[in-house]
């Protein structure tokens, strides 16, 4: 049995597929549950949380992250409940190594800890002027259509995309990244968006910045690639290759 391909491909989708047929594949077919301390988990908490400090209190520069986890998982489930369909952020029948069980606490616990130093001005040098955070963004590169998620836009045009892993050292490790980047620039561009800059902000290293390049030739590359990556995603699950 093949697999058919998405309606529109997130860059996450095309990034797997580029480095993994095989793996891009199991995520379309198979259920794996998530492990203790799954960065996919993780991450999303984290992103939930930094969600909620920049939309309901840029001001404050320092939260409290444990709460603003609280606060995110809500958002989370607000959005699954409006679009209807989605995983609850915070996975049920986890266990350790040791076979305890992992509480909704726990989770919550360990997403907080990724955020544990970071404060808001650091993803700008300044303090955020929030215009959109998860802001969906959709449109049409090379001829393939292409969605996302913009974790954060502000007033300024800057966009921030939030990272809880750490900086990649190799360079094709942030080539990837500032190929999303640049994604999400085209996508905004669609819309009439003026975007100044993108960049990672990677929280869990005190909030490291690291920009896109933005020039003709890069954003170019880039298009190449989604038009590129995506028509071999199409010819792959018409010809039922897996």
């Amino acid at each position: 049995a093949g697999a058919h391909a998405p309606r529109r491909l997130s860059f996450s989708q095309l990034s797997a597929f580029t480095q993994c047929p095989g793996r891009w594949l199991a995520s379309r077919l198979l259920d794996v549950p998530p492990d203790w301390q799954s960065p996919l988990v993780l991450g999303s908490l984290a992103h939930g949380a930094l969600e909620a400090a920049v939309h309901e209190s840029p001001q404050v520069n320092a939260p409290d992250w444990r709460a603003e986890v609280e606060c995110g998982v809500e958002r989370i489930r607000a959005r699954i409940r409006e679009r209807g369909w989605g995983d609850d952020p915070l996975p049920e029948g986890v266990t350790r190594p040791d076979g305890s069980v992992v509480t909704a606490s726990d989770w919550m616990d360990a997403a907080a800890g990724r955020l544990d130093g970071f404060e808001l001005d650091m993803a700008l040098g300044r303090p955020p002027v929030p215009a959109a955070t998860e802001r969906h963004v959709e449109g049409v590169i090379q001829g393939i259509p292409v969605s996302g998620e913009v974790d954060y836009l502000d007033r300024s045009g800057d966009v921030v995309d939030w990272k809880t892993g750490r900086v990649p050292s190799r360079r094709d490790g942030k080539r990837a990244h500032a190929d999303q980047l640049r994604v999400y620039r085209m996508l905004l561009g669609d819309e009439g968006v003026q975007v100044a800059s993108v960049a990672d902000v990677y929280v869990t290293a005190g909030g490291v910045r690291v920009e896109a390049d933005l020039s003709k030739e890069a954003l170019e590359a880039t298009a190449r690639w989604v038009g590129q990556t995506g028509e071999a995603i199409s010819r792959a699950c018409e010809a039922r290759v897996f």
